[in-house]
């Protein structure tokens, strides 16, 4: 194993590499000072018939002192391992065109290595396309992990997209920095986990058809277990492309967007038909609103909720027949909730312990929390039309007004005193209470809960 050659200047030490036949992986730095493809065939990569896993690096500078296109082309030409070759990965490659194998052939890039199964293609500013243009060649046959990053230029990833032989291995996908709208026309159906960020998609691609061009067909099911959506800043709809047909993802445990800033659109029927997921969390989507979803919006299997800065979106569902019986954790902040629901709907939410109502200053109403059987982390702050109500609660009632609760809590967190006078929170018990902000003027609507938690 040699993690780490850096390259000596013109290449000349290059030859060294000539006689280690046994390697099983091997990391080239610094390429950008070979000059020439012949320095670099010395090498004699194609006859290490052990080698996996292999690097090659170009630096940094290079990259930003605008290095060779072609000599960088020359450089990888001459740089053919042996087609056995399991993991490769290129950073700060500089040629314009996508990179070619060396075997008198060009209809396919990279094509002869059949059993390549990881493939990492990093800071790659000129490279316009990545595979075949005949659709009907498939490539990477066994390719598992393909992790693209920083590829301004990128326009497209082609190769045998109509048909079966389209990454028919390909389990693990990232997309990085890339802003190209068709960097991908559509997805495998065997992908496990994809991840997404800064992609310039308006809308997600399709699940690949099964099948070949005279006879394609929908697919009946999808592996995808996790889902990663970031800072995609011309998404505006989830109910086109990929997640068009919720019914196929029986799989999808995790999803998780974050700063589509642009997005409007959720899932036809909110996320109910998507009924393995656990992990739902929601980020930074100030224009995704809710539509015209009504009753069921979650499915049954949610164990964790998170919303955050969605500032048109009220997450939460409003029907009484939606039983929550896994979801334990449910965190808000920032979204366009006017009050949690009622003691009928939430009495559907048996496993929930946590909850966390932050900065959202459209609520007015704790609803029916008291119906959280088994609720024992409760945190507000920054909810001000709550610190209002209770204001006023603490201006017109007496503490023989209130009524005891059976709901007893490890720990409360809350930034103002008032809220203990809203209801139900000043009918509620806690092991322990942390308040942020309690000046004299407030202490007297503390010390009449503590008072009554006491009795």
């Amino acid at each position: 194993m040699l993690e780490k050659f850096n390259v000596e200047e013109n290449g000349d030490n290059l030859f060294e590499l000539k006689n280690l036949r046994e390697l099983r992986e091997l990391g080239i730095d610094d390429l950008q000072k070979a000059i020439e493809g012949q320095v670099v065939s010395e090498a004699k990569l194609n006859d290490k018939e052990h080698l996996q896993i292999w690097t090659l690096r170009w630096s940094d500078k290079h990259r930003s002192n605008n290095g060779s296109p072609e000599v960088d082309e020359q450089v990888l030409d001459a740089l053919q391992p042996h087609s056995d070759l399991k993991e490769l990965t290129l950073e700060n490659y500089m040629d314009r065109r996508s990179p070619r194998a060396k075997d008198g052939k060009t209809c396919h890039p990279l094509g002869r290595y059949p059993y390549l199964k990881s493939l990492q293609l990093i800071s790659m500013d000129s490279v316009k396309r990545v595979g075949s243009s005949a659709p009907e060649v498939g490539i990477f046959p066994s390719l598992q992990v393909l992790h693209i990053e920083v590829m301004p230029a990128l326009e497209e990833f082609a190769g045998g997209a109509g048909t079966t032989q389209w990454l028919p291995c390909l389990e693990r996908l990232q997309i990085s920095y890339c802003p190209g709208p068709r960097v991908f026309s559509n997805l495998p159906c065997g992908l496990k986990d994809v991840h997404i960020d800064s992609v310039g998609w308006a809308a997600l691609p399709e699940l690949q058809w099964q099948g070949d061009n005279n006879s394609l067909r929908m697919p009946s099911t999808s592996s995808l277990s996790s889902l990663k959506i970031m800072r995609c800043e011309e998404l505006v709809s989830l109910a086109e492309g990929l997640l068009l047909h919720p019914q196929l993802f029986t799989s999808l445990e995790k999803l998780s967007i974050s700063y589509c800033e642009k997005l409007t659109h959720l899932p036809i029927g909110g996320f109910e038909r998507f009924t393995s997921l656990k992990d739902l969390r929601l980020m930074g989507c100030p224009k995704l609103r809710r539509g015209s979803t009504a009753g069921k919006f979650l499915p049954p299997s949610l164990q964790f909720l998170s919303v955050y800065n969605c500032d048109a979106l009220d997450p939460l569902p409003n029907a009484p027949a939606e039983d929550l019986n896994f979801l334990y954790n449910v965190v808000l902040r920032r979204c366009a909730i006017k009050s949690l629901p009622s003691e009928e709907v939430l009495g559907g939410w048996k496993s929930v312990k946590g909850l966390s109502i932050n900065d959202c200053s459209e609520i007015e109403s704790l609803g029916g929390l008291r119906a959280l059987s088994s609720l024992k982390s409760l945190a507000i702050s920054g909810c001000s039309k709550l610190v209002a109500e209770g204001q006023m609660e603490l201006a017109s009632t007496s503490s023989s007004s209130s009524s005891s609760s059976s709901l007893i809590l490890d720990f409360l967190h809350i930034d103002d005193p008032a809220l203990l006078c809203t209801l139900p929170l000043k009918s509620i018990s806690a092991r322990e209470v942390q308040v942020d902000f309690c000046d004299e003027a407030r202490s007297s609507s503390l010390e009449e809960w503590l008072v009554l938690s006491i009795d």
